[in-house]
């Protein structure tokens, strides 16, 4: 083959070059747009479902109708920072206010108009409240008419559990200090919420009782845990040492809310001993 035919070639092979890398590149280009564009809609997607502004699904139990406003089903989630029952409404031609009543004081109100949608009640004043016994709350809807006045429709019953626990651990770190002293560094939980309202979770309100001896927690890398759902926990502790080998785990939250979590053997989770 002569000198020109082999730069010819050589001139081919490097276009064909370069056009292998130009479609990897567009093809690496339109998987990376795709992630982009399935992460934004997943994202738009439960924040639509979580949002005052959706309404009932087609799907969703009828839980009361009177003059033209339909009560759907309701749910219990974290909101901005407070436990809130969330209502399917629908109502048509009408305005409507709802007032949220626990113990015969008023805890929440809104007013909706005609439309379908979700409102938000919260389920207590305070931010990050844990609810951790049975309460009865009551629903009371008005009609608005065109001068103001309001007419009683009707007030619905709404009962919630609270809180329930159920705490497995999954692993600890320990220090041997001698023969039979112990520093409990970290313990990580299973924590399954059963209960039909967030629990909330800050390292001072939370409590760790090894053998009796209530520890103070230093950091947890979960701060809340929605009704229904289960997520691992690690809790750091501080001044936790313990002289038994064999201690019962609990854990108090909010001073109140004490939960049995197991019998531990330290022994088996020494990493590191100091003779």
């Amino acid at each position: 083959m002569n000198s020109r035919g082999k730069r010819t070639k050589r001139v081919s092979k490097r276009k064909q070059n370069k056009a292998t890398g130009v479609n990897r590149f567009r093809y690496a280009t339109l998987i990376l747009l795709s992630l982009c564009i399935a992460v934004f809609l997943g994202y738009y997607i439960y924040s639509y479902a979580l949002s005052p502004a959706s309404g009932p699904s087609p799907s969703e139990p009828l839980l009361a109708e009177v003059n033209g406003l339909r009560i759907y089903n309701t749910t219990i989630v974290d909101y901005e920072g407070y436990p809130s029952l969330i209502v399917s409404y629908k109502a048509v031609d009408q305005v409507y206010v709802l007032e949220f009543y626990h113990g015969g004081n008023l805890v929440d109100s809104a007013r909706v108009a005609s439309s379908s949608q979700k409102v938000v009640l919260k389920l207590t004043s305070n931010k990050r409240e844990n609810i951790v016994e049975p309460r009865n709350y009551t629903l009371i809807i008005y009609k608005i008419d065109s001068n103001g006045s309001r007419e009683l429709l009707l007030e619905l019953p709404i009962s919630v559990k609270g809180v329930e626990l159920t705490v497995k651990i999954s692993d600890v770190y320990a220090i041997g200090i001698g023969e039979s002293y112990y520093s409990v560094k970290k313990i990580e939980f299973n924590l399954v919420n059963l209960g039909d309202t967030p629990l909330y979770l800050e390292p001072s309100r939370l409590k760790v009782v090894l053998g009796g001896r209530e520890c103070d927690v230093s950091r947890i890398d979960v701060d809340i845990i929605e009704p229904k759902s289960y997520k691992k926990v690690s809790v750091s502790l501080v001044n936790a040492f313990i002289s038994e080998r064999e201690v019962d785990v609990e854990i108090i939250i909010d001073g109140v809310y004490r939960v049995f979590v197991e019998r531990l053997d330290l022994e088996q989770y020494v990493r590191l001993r100091y003779i």
